[in-house]
């Protein structure tokens, strides 16, 4: 009995990092000098409909833009850089959105007499799918360097702030480029 125990602990312990699925894209500026980099501060967005600020995500959740600004700053500090308010290396943007996806499965059919399909299992899943998009741009050029978009599953019952903490621990993996 032992030796089952051990091997499934074993499996288990050795697929759960695998279970993480969420989804990295990043993209960057090849001549952009990322060790120059000490120092940032969040760049503001403006409503296209009356001019005046919307703040810095496209989220109408106080509670999640606030978790995802402190994650943001959590991990740039943890890569050395500062925040400061005045003439900072890189200006900050992001954008955040939710989306309701559907995913179906068919399984489990097979050919009766005849050539007839018997014993099909149809599944619906319905979920929640967030999406967080990170701009860095270089505070004096004005000019995009780096973008990073993490993407994954909010599935019933999980913490929106492990969730946000997780996507975005993925995301600043890849920063700086080329390490």
């Amino acid at each position: 009995m032992k030796p089952l125990v051990s091997i499934t602990l074993f499996c288990f312990v050795a697929l759960f990092p695998a279970c993480s699925s969420v989804d990295v894209t990043t993209d960057y500026d090849r001549e952009a000098n990322f060790a120059a980099y000490q120092s940032f501060d969040w760049m503001e967005r403006h409503n296209p409909r009356d001019g005046g600020p919307a703040g810095n995500l496209g989220l109408n959740d106080p509670l999640a833009q606030k978790r995802i600004r402190n994650a943001v700053e959590r991990e740039l500090l943890a890569k050395g850089i500062k925040q400061v308010e005045s003439s900072p290396d890189l200006l900050v943007m992001v954008h955040a959105a939710t989306q309701n996806k559907v995913d179906i499965d068919r399984y489990g059919y097979r050919y009766g007499r005849f050539g007839r399909r018997v014993g099909v299992v149809t599944t619906v899943d319905r979920y929640k799918e967030g999406t967080i998009l990170v701009d860095l741009v270089d505070a004096k050029s004005k000019e995009l360097v780096w973008r990073g978009t993490a993407q994954d599953a909010l599935r019933k019952g999980d913490s929106r702030a492990d969730y946000i903490d997780e996507c975005l621990k993925q995301l600043f993996k890849e920063y700086p480029p080329g390490k």
